[in-house]
């Protein structure tokens, strides 16, 4: 069975970086972006079994802005989100 796969989408490469140490350490596959996402069909491409969001890009609330149009898409609001 393979690993599940987290997408951790953050501003701030420290937290990636810990995100991505601790997940694998604990057998899951980890895709990290430093932006976020505007276009959800990158997000449909990576396939993800749980998104972790930061709400804030560079004070602006683009993390919000992502969530609303996972879960207005079909495809994407079943995805599980943690806001970070």
């Amino acid at each position: 069975m393979p690993a599940k796969r987290i997408l951790a989408i953050n501003d701030s490469q420290e937290v990636l970086q810990l995100f991505n140490d601790i997940l694998r350490e604990e057998g899951y596959d980890v895709v990290v972006s430093s932006y976020a996402m505007q276009e959800i069909n990158d997000v449909e491409r990576i396939k993800p079994d749980l998104i972790i969001v930061d709400c804030l890009f560079n004070e602006e609330q683009m993390g919000w802005q992502l969530i609303q149009k996972l879960k207005m898409r079909r495809t994407t609001a079943a995805i599980p989100i943690v806001l970070c």
